[in-house]
Order: C-alpha cells, then sequence, then structure tokens
C-alpha cells in the first residue's frame, strides 16, 4: 500500500491524508479525483489475523 501511495504522490495525485495505521487495524490513506471525489485506500491487518486463526 505504500508503494500505491509512492505513486499516486509522483504522479501529482491530491493526498488528503498520509498512509496512517489506526486503531482499527487498518494502514490507509485518502486522496482526491479532480471533481473532489475522496477516495480511501487501505490494508486491512485484521485479515492476517483471521487467517492465521483459521484450522489448516
Amino acid at each position: 500500500m505504500n508503494r500505491l501511495h509512492a505513486d499516486w504522490s509522483r504522479s501529482q495525485a491530491k493526498i488528503v491524508s498520509p498512509p496512517e495505521s489506526k486503531p482499527w487495524k487498518l494502514h490507509e490513506f485518502t486522496a482526491a479525483d479532480l471533481d473532489g471525489n475522496l477516495f480511501r485506500v487501505f490494508y486491512d491487518f485484521a485479515w492476517e489475523e483471521k487467517n492465521q486463526q483459521l484450522p489448516p
């Protein structure tokens, strides 16, 4: 996800909020398009925990 943020930043996308780990187990950033629509891009750390708890 950090690579995606770097790519978008290099392309001069409008980054509204930088990548940040949230207490609700998401690592996210927000960007806006030319019309002002917001895109929240995130990685869900809880997904990893759920998959580690699955029986083999």
